[in-house]
């Protein structure tokens, strides 16, 4: 969570007076990490609470209008608040905005065994709740935004970077292109599980920012993890088995799955690298944490651990049916 728009704190202020009780007092302090929304932390006499200025209006409507719909038992995120007529979102300059109350927590700096576990749960509940309903959100995983990213930011880009994009948009562009894609289910992924993302407090574990959420192969949210959650140097193997052991205790990964994990593991890796240099060249990155670097480091593992990797995740596949 990051503030990327120029504030008005005394327009926010009117605006929070004229449509919320949230006491008489009303401090406005900036969060400081992330890059894809405004986020700022609200402090009155009453309470404490997160406002959200989105980036992404349609999108974000949608998700968090059902967000708001689901029991808090079924899914930990922040309580959304409501205003004075009842309702959940209203507009600052045109961008879709509302308020949410502060978790006090941590964000999960060692991962151990248990956390893996239990966030893989939670994201398969994830998962599991959205495929229930017939809801759809246009996908991250495009091809063209892809290779537009590449080209936008090729000229920036050393000589070592520049052949390890070349090399991902070709791999990329001749397996998944070419899959069929009617074998690997797909549904709503949160498309955002980062450390940063996540608060432990206490006995619970609270999911944030959907604004990323989409319609994709639920394969995306699984690579995803493993990269950021199962990968010290090297993917964990043991920590991928705690992960898909926590998963599968609401849904069943199938063979299909097991069978494109390595490719999905490539995709999101590049995604989230050029994705994140773009940040860089744009001055949108404020912080080391979402520095492309990690990202770079781990597509290059990929590469050279392609069939090592291929074959682990097979027998996985086999031995979890």
């Amino acid at each position: 969570m990051a503030v990327v728009i120029d504030i008005n704190i005394s327009k926010i202020k009117l605006l929070l007076k004229l449509n919320y009780n949230l006491g008489k007092e009303i401090i406005i302090k900036e969060i400081k990490e992330g890059t894809q929304n405004s986020n700022l932390l609200i402090e009155t006499n009453k309470n404490k609470f997160v406002l959200t200025i989105s980036e992404t209006n349609k999108k974000t409507y949608r998700i968090y209008k059902k967000l708001s719909e689901i029991e808090r038992k079924i899914i930990n995120i922040p309580r959304l608040l409501k205003d004075k007529k009842g309702r959940i979102f209203f507009y600052y300059n045109r961008k879709i905005s509302f308020l949410s109350y502060f978790i006090k927590g941590s964000k999960p700096e060692i991962l151990n065994k248990k956390l893996i576990y239990k966030i893989a749960e939670i994201l398969s509940r994830i998962h599991i709740l959205f495929q229930r309903k017939s809801f759809y959100i246009k996908n991250n995983i495009n091809l063209d935004l892809i290779r537009e990213l590449v080209i936008n930011n090729y000229n920036k880009l050393g000589r070592t970077e520049k052949n390890i994009a070349v090399r991902n948009i070709i791999y990329i562009y001749n397996n998944y292109k070419y899959t069929n894609h009617k074998l690997i289910p797909k549904g709503i992924c949160h498309c955002d599980i980062f450390p940063d993302n996540i608060i432990v407090s206490r006995d619970y574990i609270y999911i944030l920012d959907f604004h990323l959420a989409s319609t994709e192969p639920y394969i995306y949210d699984i690579c995803l993890y493993i990269n950021e959650w199962c990968f010290k140097r090297r993917i964990l193997h043991k920590n991928v088995i705690y992960f898909i052991l926590g998963y599968i205790k609401n849904r069943k990964i199938k063979s299909s799955e097991f069978n494109n994990i390595y490719m999905f593991l490539i995709i999101t890796s590049f995604r989230f690298w050029i994705t994140r240099i773009n940040n860089r060249n744009n001055g949108v990155i404020k912080n080391i944490y979402k520095a492309p670097y990690k990202y770079f480091y781990i597509n290059n593992y990929l590469k050279f651990k392609k069939d090592k990797l291929s074959t682990f995740f097979k027998k996985l596949g086999k031995l979890i049916k």
